[in-house]
């Protein structure tokens, strides 16, 4: 849930805006809530307003949040170390950046997508011709813009395509 500086975390508000989509348009997937200890309020105000959500912020130790990530169909996150061990499984990612560079930091790999300031973002890029580098707000991505790209991540998952 969390992130290493204020201004790469997600709005509180826009992870909630997900339950309601989540619970009616994937409603067999279980949805797990990780972060670090100062990830719990924000876990914990998730959980009163999604009841479905389990929440497990807090509780996880780096092994743990590990094999949890590797059994898990999908991840929605931003620009944090789970991330970046949800590529490095090869565990299908929707990643949402604002000030960060996805261009530097990935996730690489096959199966992720890239949201950055309401724009989806294609890696690999041509190294010898970079887009210019972006400085979005994490409010541009809405909730609406996740939500799809999770429900196209979770089809590619269950069909195989």
């Amino acid at each position: 849930l969390g992130a290493s500086k204020r201004e790469k975390q997600w709005p509180e508000a826009s992870f909630r805006a997900l339950g309601p989509a989540f619970d009616r348009e994937i409603p067999s997937v279980p949805i797990v809530l990780t972060g670090g200890p100062s990830d719990v309020e924000l876990g914990g105000a998730l959980k009163l307003a999604v009841p479905t959500w389990n929440d497990q912020t807090g509780k996880t130790t780096l092994h743990q949040l590990m094999a949890l990530i590797e059994r898990s169909r999908g991840m929605v996150t931003g620009d944090t170390g789970a991330m970046h061990m949800a590529a490095a499984l090869g565990v299908p990612t929707v990643a949402i950046f604002g000030p960060s560079d996805p261009i530097r930091t990935g996730p690489f790999g096959n199966g992720h997508v890239i949201l950055q300031g309401g724009s989806q973002i294609e890696l690999p890029l041509d190294p010898a011709n970079p887009p210019a580098r972006v400085h979005a707000a994490m409010s541009e991505t809405s909730p609406a813009q996740v939500s799809f790209q999770v429900k196209q991540a979770f089809f590619r998952y269950e069909t195989g395509a």
